[in-house]
């Protein structure tokens, strides 16, 4: 087949295409990268380098409130308001397993959930996606295959007296699942455990809680996000 002018033409327009692509990056990748950059009226190099500038700015930011971060403190807090110490091991299982899934799903009442918004944020820098839904029908949202699945209940009613759709949707998915509550629940449901192990009132439940996630997030960053 003669190599025609046209061809030729075709040719170079596609070499000069390559030319702005980064080496790390496929056509169809770079063809979704231009359309987001033609979107914001910018030219793509000019987007690269503000997606770089913001990651060195957020790294920079969490180097600085993560770098002053106790852990020993609240690790000290928590544990007096336990029956038994935390066992480091478990925090750093804990981790190990929203570091390993694309997603960390919570699930369970507004009042527990609204604890975790400083975490979700805090999450977010880590480049990690930490989502919470309600257990009510129409409003649950479904897991996907690698999503992590995080149950949130003090008295163990999120498994014993959950609607079939949350059942369905949730419970009977082959997602990984760990539980959180105030006393060791056993259920077929769950891969992991973790209590409070508190008699406190439900006020300081809730401090447990909250100190916890201070707790986990704060070993995540010294586990996969510190260099």
């Amino acid at each position: 087949m003669p190599y025609t002018e046209a061809s030729k033409r075709a040719t170079l327009k596609y070499m000069k295409k390559l030319k702005r692509i980064p080496l790390d990056m496929q056509i169809p990748q770079y063809s979704r990268l231009k359309a987001y950059c033609d979107h914001k009226g910018k030219p793509v190099n000019t987007v690269i380098k503000e997606i770089i500038f913001e990651k060195i700015v957020r790294i920079k930011q969490i180097r600085e409130r993560y770098d002053k971060f106790e852990k020993d403190k609240i690790l000290s807090v928590i544990n007096q308001l336990r029956k038994s110490p935390i066992d480091m091991n478990d925090i750093d299982g804990i981790c190990y397993e929203i570091n390993k899934h694309d997603r960390f799903i919570v699930y369970g009442s507004p009042t527990l959930l609204n604890l975790l918004f400083d975490f979700q944020v805090d999450m977010k820098m880590f480049d990690k996606t930490v989502l919470l839904s309600s257990v009510n029908n129409g409003k649950i949202l479904v897991p996907k295959n690698n999503d992590l699945i995080g149950l949130f209940t003090a008295t163990g009613r999120l498994l014993g007296c959950c609607d079939a759709k949350f059942q369905e949707v949730v419970l009977d998915t082959k997602n990984t699942k760990i539980l959180f509550s105030k006393s060791q629940i056993n259920s077929e449901y769950i891969d992991f455990s973790f209590s409070m192990d508190t008699d406190n009132d439900y006020y300081e439940m809730h401090y447990v809680f909250l100190f916890l996630f201070d707790l986990i997030k704060t070993r995540y960053y010294e586990l996969y996000i510190k260099e």
